[in-house]
């Protein structure tokens, strides 16, 4: 039984040792790239937002106004429904 530890044990050691078992790190280099690239996906997705918006107006009350851009599509029916007196769609 001693044997088959020992045996075992070494067996792990040699493994452990070898470099086929050792994964590699990435470089600093490599993981300043993946962070870049993460950054710039980020960047990309928030100026991809960015034409859904209208360009800002304002009022003659000095409010400022940014429409969301709606796309071409067969208005809903509740769209055309009044509104109760002193309500307004926004």
């Amino acid at each position: 039984m001693r044997k088959k530890t020992a045996a075992l044990a070494g067996l792990a050691l040699v493994l452990a040792a070898s470099p086929v078992a050792r994964a590699e790190e990435p470089s600093v280099g490599q993981r300043v790239d993946e962070a870049m690239q993460r950054a710039l996906n980020l960047m990309e997705r928030f100026i991809g937002a960015i034409p859904g918006y209208e360009a800002p107006e304002i009022t003659p009350e000095g409010d400022i106004i940014i429409r969301k851009k709606r796309p071409n599509s067969v208005p809903d029916a509740a769209d055309n429904k009044p509104l109760p007196e002193g309500q307004r769609r926004v």
